[in-house]
């Protein structure tokens, strides 16, 4: 890293409750006996994956009881603690002064991760929908989220991965975008991911081929390029009819199969049949503009099929750049 280059903050975001208790979790194979499901997760984690500051909510109760012993077995590992002095959280006005407290603390593109073993019951809650909101306002890049099942009748307690829950809402807007706008460029962004969660060898390509098509439609969608967009859509559609989502390693979505579908009855009105000699002679007729809601609804003769797709309806396009077909004779 060279000297102008800011060292990216990872934090771990968890709670305290009033009472531990020695337990033997398990993670990856390893085990590690410790007080409390945090201290566990970071003895076991590998040094690239190791939060270097514990962002700890402790209420008034927490801070007086298991505190001292948390905070001692932080500084044994050399790591940072920060007690967040909270609430119960017992109203409205509460929970919101506890997520302005914790967000005040996560610096801007930092990574997160984030532990709900231990602490009031509602507060992993409220951990959650903040740091969804933290990705999308601070750019913060969730590394994965973790719960200690203390309540397994095992022995030795696994250490779970909650990263799928939060993978999810993520999912949500970028199909929720594309549903209302035509905008893939979310999308896009999610398949990325999925490209690099997987190993450097051929289980990538699926989601590669997704990820850069996507790229593609969007950029030639937004800018209006009907001739462009003619052909990424081509490319696109051929992608989805070949490859079921549910087949593409990585992807772990619910109904992954219906958004494939979904997409390709869009894309497919899109494309230009794979005719692109005939395509070309229609170029000189048509002029990228601004589409406002009036002239989008109403004068446009040919907008590649927006219209009659639903993504031409008057209160869902005064940011859209369209396609606006005019006549130069």
């Amino acid at each position: 890293m060279s000297s102008n280059e800011k060292k990216q903050n990872h934090y771990l975001l968890m709670a305290l409750g009033v009472s531990s208790r020695q337990t033997t979790y398990k993670y990856k194979g390893r085990e590690s006996r410790a007080d409390f499901a945090s201290i566990a997760l970071l003895e076991l984690m590998e040094a690239e994956e190791r939060p270097d500051t514990v962002l700890c909510l402790v209420t008034e109760d927490a801070r007086k009881k298991t505190w001292p012993i948390f905070s001692k077995e932080l500084e044994r590992m050399g790591l940072t603690a920060h007690p967040l002095d909270i609430s119960d959280g017992d109203s409205a006005e509460e929970l919101n002064k506890i997520l302005v407290k914790v967000a005040r603390e996560i610096e801007r593109e930092s990574r997160l991760t984030v532990d709900i073993t231990h602490g009031p019951r509602h507060i992993p809650i409220v951990m959650y929908v903040l740091a969804i909101y933290l990705t999308s306002l601070q750019e913060v890049q969730l590394n994965g989220a973790w719960y200690g099942k203390l309540e397994s009748r095992s022995e030795k307690k696994p250490l779970i991965s909650l990263k799928p829950l939060l993978d999810l809402p993520l999912w949500f807007h970028a199909v929720r975008t594309f549903r209302d706008t035509g905008f893939t460029t979310a999308l896009a962004q999610r398949f990325e991911q999925v490209e690099n969660s997987l190993p450097y060898d051929s289980s990538r390509q699926k989601a590669r081929w997704m990820h850069e098509s996507l790229r593609k439609f969007s950029t030639n969608f937004e800018a209006g390029f009907p001739l462009e967009l003619g052909e990424a859509a081509g490319l696109l559609n051929n992608l989805l009819g070949n490859h079921r989502f549910e087949e593409i390693p990585g992807l772990k979505l619910p109904l992954a199969n219906e958004l494939g579908d979904k997409m390709k009855e869009v894309v497919e009105p899109l494309c230009f049949g794979g005719d692109l000699n005939g395509a070309k002679c229609y170029k000189k007729n048509w002029k990228v503009g601004h589409c406002c809601p009036i002239n989008f609804h109403i004068n446009t003769k040919a907008c590649c099929g927006l219209s009659s797709l639903g993504l031409g309806e008057r209160a869902s396009n005064n940011s859209i750049i369209g396609l606006r077909s005019n006549r130069l004779s």
